[in-house]
């Protein structure tokens, strides 16, 4: 079930058991998840929360009032859930398949209460304080809109516009729309460095564009054109040009011959790419050439070992979705 949680999102279910054990119950229940949401306190979920009017401090000693403690400790090892906390990760999963994101957040959680009865303590006690399921969606999209609206505005962005633009995508999309797909999966697994998030938007000018080193140089700096300098695959120049086949074989060897000196800026976004690139190819792509880019793309994941921590999570479901296409 939790192949596809957040790291934030697992903790909040284990944060759930400690809070369960705290108050001395055998079980997790519902008003536990609702408890983990708020002793995490960074997820989006809790930012949802506070941006909702709701204060967290107070929503914590409401559920406290509600749960009284149970007579004896409870029992060591992990503790079973309840079926309405069953409902809420079931509800969380559902919830994340109905807004297209390939991954299960706290945000997805938190909706996820609102899919259990109303007459729960979590759902009441939100209820009490005007969220709703729709309410909730609505400040997320808001908060995903406006972080969108920030990259449209900044000069990094504007600079990947112009050199793209015109560029389709083999399914005819805009080609626009895959650095910032990329950009949008790191910043969904957690990722927020600048120079990583930069260079996810700028990783395929230097390649595919007529954008110069300089440019890139001066609206994102020094760390973002070397990773981007990186990850552009280009033949090597030592062979001469007429001796070059630049076929599939050959331009997977060449990026794996660069990949081994990849930086963890270049990881990070290498691994986003091919996985953003596979979403794309399993729709446009004969059966073949998918599974052919699968399992280059597991050849460059052993390549780049070892991965950031903060992508972990990403590179698991990566191992999946391209083991499954091989």
């Amino acid at each position: 079930m939790f192949e596809k949680f957040t790291d934030r999102a697992r903790k909040v279910v284990a944060l759930a058991q400690q809070e369960a054990i705290q108050q001395n119950h055998d079980y997790i229940a519902a008003e536990h998840i609702l408890l983990g949401i708020i002793k995490e306190g960074g997820g989006v979920a809790v930012n949802i929360l506070r941006n909702l009017g709701v204060n967290l401090e107070d929503l914590r000693k409401d559920i406290l009032k509600l749960i009284p403690p149970g007579n004896k400790p409870a029992p060591v090892g992990k503790l079973p859930f309840t079926p309405n906390t069953t409902n809420i990760l079931t509800g969380a999963i559902s919830s994340a398949k109905e807004l297209s994101d390939n991954y299960i957040g706290t945000e997805h959680i938190l909706m996820g209460i609102f899919k259990i009865s109303d007459s729960s303590i979590p759902h009441y006690l939100l209820r009490e304080r005007g969220l709703t399921l729709e309410s909730v969606k609505a400040e997320r999209n808001r908060m995903f809109k406006d972080s969108i609206a920030k990259d449209l505005s900044s000069s990094v962005h504007s600079l990947m516009m112009k050199g793209h633009e015109g560029q389709k995508r083999s399914n005819g999309a805009p080609y626009h729309t895959h650095p910032q797909a990329v950009k949008d999966l790191l910043v969904k697994v957690g990722i927020t460095d600048s120079d990583v998030l930069n260079t996810a938007l700028c990783h395929d000018l230097l390649e595919d564009t007529k954008i110069t080193e300089e440019e890139i140089k001066k609206v994102a700096g020094d760390a973002v054109l070397f990773s981007v300098k990186q990850l552009t695959n280009l033949p090597d120049k030592s062979i001469p040009a007429e001796q070059i086949k630049w076929d599939f074989a050959t331009k997977h060897q060449n990026m794996l011959r660069h990949a081994v000196e990849y930086n963890d800026i270049s990881k990070r976004v290498k691994l986003a790419d091919r996985y953003c690139n596979l979403c794309d190819a399993i729709w446009d792509w004969e059966p073949y050439r998918v599974k052919r880019y699968a399992k280059a793309g597991l050849e460059l994941l052993e390549v780049m070992q070892p991965l950031p921590d903060d992508v972990a999570e990403l590179e698991r479901e990566a191992r999946r979705f391209f083991g499954c296409l091989v």
